[in-house]
């Protein structure tokens, strides 16, 4: 296992697992982080700083990506425009947001002229037509994804991880590099979606919506493990792999189903604040970010000032105040008292408004994240059938340069796995790696309504 830290935001942990430090050290600090914002280098900056041809795959914060790259760089799902290294792979991030956004409205995906249009650029990067007529195969076997949001849904997850693979191996095939990252988050946005309809846990859900959902997170699972089968057969003997998490996955909890969330779109924009902060929500936590990179203070501050105009009209006392989590250096709205009814009276800068406008009553035993994810190491060296018990997210770049014959650097935040390779060889150690080896990205990148309009339907942003 894995263990994660808190909290689990993937853009934070991503970046914690590529660098060995954490986000006091390499400076991501949510969703509108990104590669400029990182002050530290991660482990592709140095091994291309060595010399290594580096490939990368959606691994998140890597947009912008990096010109002059020796290999090749296609940013994650957070990327704010269509660049990629090589430029021709920008069709790929240009329909995800078309067809994503046609998703969330509930229209269709793409029309035929589009399907044609992107079709032939898919084909010419690689998406094998195979591809396309098992996923049109599944479409026709289930006709309920024309009229059914959460059947479109999974048709998507499916359809991106297919392509992301085709794709992904292709351009394998055509650089070959001495380092290839691949990235998907499929497990994760099922699990969030559609964890309630399992079958041990499914009692309080209409019977015909558990037979249709009831083996979803199951299926994407196998989905994923197939996917990871094609691309192992890609690898020689002497490749050395690595497959691992963020964090895991399971259920809220029985106890936790029934609680109160807080509707932090609507706080913040009530306040006049949702151009300076957003509220992401995991479990029945709110975490609060600021929008502008470096002011997660003064933002802190002026959400707590503003938070008091929103009150419980009977007792006058704040609906919903900030707290914080020194430890994980977050921050979070929470309701000023646990107990609250439907039908209670709040008010806004003293005017009356429903309390359904700025929170409601969740039920559902979605999926959340798990303290414990997954690594797993595979190659020369690696000892099979060793546990990794004590691992953490800091420690994967050391034990990855270690692996492979490098230094680690005395000011990661890590250690070496030593239980995981088979012979006992000395750690070497250097002081620091520099993002200069490899060229640093420009400073500063605004953020703009498109984007927090984007990463709002994506289901990011609340």
């Amino acid at each position: 296992p894995l263990e994660t830290e808190e909290p689990t935001f993937s853009p934070i942990l991503w970046t914690t697992i590529a660098s060995g430090k954490g986000p006091e050290s390499h400076g991501v600090e949510g969703f509108y982080s990104t590669a400029t914002h990182v002050r530290v280098p991660r482990f592709w900056d140095i091994l291309a700083g060595e010399g290594w041809r580096v490939g990368l795959f959606r691994w998140l914060i890597t947009w912008p990506p990096r010109e002059g790259t020796n290999g090749f760089w296609i940013p994650d799902f957070l990327a704010r425009d269509d660049r990629t290294v090589p430029p021709e792979y920008g069709v790929l991030n240009e329909f995800r947001d078309l067809a994503k956004g046609r998703l969330i409205r509930g229209e269709q995906v793409v029309s035929m002229r589009e399907l044609a249009r992107y079709g032939g650029s898919f084909l010419r990067l690689g998406i094998r037509g195979s591809t396309l007529l098992s996923l049109a195969g599944w479409a026709m076997a289930n006709p309920s994804v024309l009229r059914d949001a959460s059947d479109r849904y999974l048709l998507m997850r499916q359809a991106e991880l297919a392509f992301n693979v085709d794709i992904f191996l292709g351009l394998l095939a055509r650089y070959q590099p001495d380092l290839a990252v691949f990235y998907d988050n499929s497990i994760d946005l099922v699990g969030h979606r559609l964890w309630q309809y399992r079958g041990e846990i499914a009692d309080d859900f209409p019977v015909h919506l558990v037979e249709r959902y009831g083996t979803s997170v199951l299926s994407i699972y196998r989905w994923t493990d197939r996917s990871i089968g094609r691309i192992m057969k890609m690898m020689p003997d002497s490749a050395r792999v690595a497959i691992l998490s963020d964090h895991g996955q399971s259920g809220i909890g029985e106890d936790a189903k029934d609680f109160w969330i807080i509707k932090g779109d609507e706080v913040l924009a009530a306040l006049g604040l949702d151009r300076a902060a957003y509220v992401t929500t995991l479990g029945p936590f709110s975490y609060l970010f600021p929008v502008e990179h470096g002011t997660r203070e003064p933002v802190d501050s002026i959400v707590a000032r503003e938070l008091p105009r929103i009150r419980l009209g009977e007792s006058g006392e704040p609906l919903i105040v900030l707290r914080s989590e020194p430890s994980t250096r977050s921050s979070y709205l929470d309701l000023s008292r646990a107990e609250l009814t439907e039908g209670e009276a709040v008010t806004l800068d003293g005017r009356i408004v429903p309390i359904s406008r700025f929170v409601t009553r969740y039920f559902v035993e979605r999926g959340t994240h798990d303290r414990f994810g997954i690594l797993l190491l595979a190659g020369p060296g690696i000892r099979p059938g060793t546990s990794l018990k004590g691992a953490g997210l800091r420690d994967f770049v050391p034990t990855l340069l270690h692996w492979n014959d490098f230094p680690i650097a005395r000011d990661m935040e890590g250690k070496v796995i030593l239980a995981a390779f088979a012979h006992h060889k000395e750690i070497r150690y250097t002081d620091s790696y520099s993002l200069e080896s490899a060229g640093a990205h420009p400073q500063g990148i605004e953020v703009t309504p498109e984007v927090k309009d984007k990463l709002k339907a994506m289901g990011y942003v609340k």
